[in-house]
């Protein structure tokens, strides 16, 4: 934020300086913010950003990458069926065993990532 003032205090968790713009007190690393509280024994800092709106944004990164997720395995989904059309296609064609071989080989790669994806 252009214009905050650091200040003498430091981040409990990433130890970087704090900083002031207004009435709000910031981390720029870990973008928490914090409320400074006097007492006699000097200054406490205690954290005002809710836990909440961390979650939230977390919950919207989850649903991305599982939304992201499951686009990959419905994309190898259709990917392995396609090959299989292919494969009965060929076996009724040809008696060239090596391209049969490739299709079957291809499965087999796809099916694994597939597996690895599902767990």
């Amino acid at each position: 934020m252009k214009g905050a003032k650091m200040l003498s205090l430091h981040c409990p968790d990433c130890m970087l300086p704090l900083f002031q713009k207004d009435e709000t007190v910031f981390c720029p690393s870990c973008k928490k913010e914090f409320e400074i509280i006097e007492s006699e024994n000097g200054k406490t800092l205690k954290i005002k950003t809710e836990e909440k709106r961390d979650t939230r944004r977390e919950n919207v990164h989850r649903k991305t990458v599982r939304a992201d997720h499951d686009g990959n395995i419905n994309t190898i989904t259709e990917k392995i069926d396609r090959l299989f059309s292919r494969l009965l296609d060929k076996a009724m064609q040809t008696d060239n065993f090596h391209e049969l071989k490739e299709l079957i080989h291809l499965m087999k790669e796809l099916s694994e990532v597939y597996s690895i994806l599902k767990r």
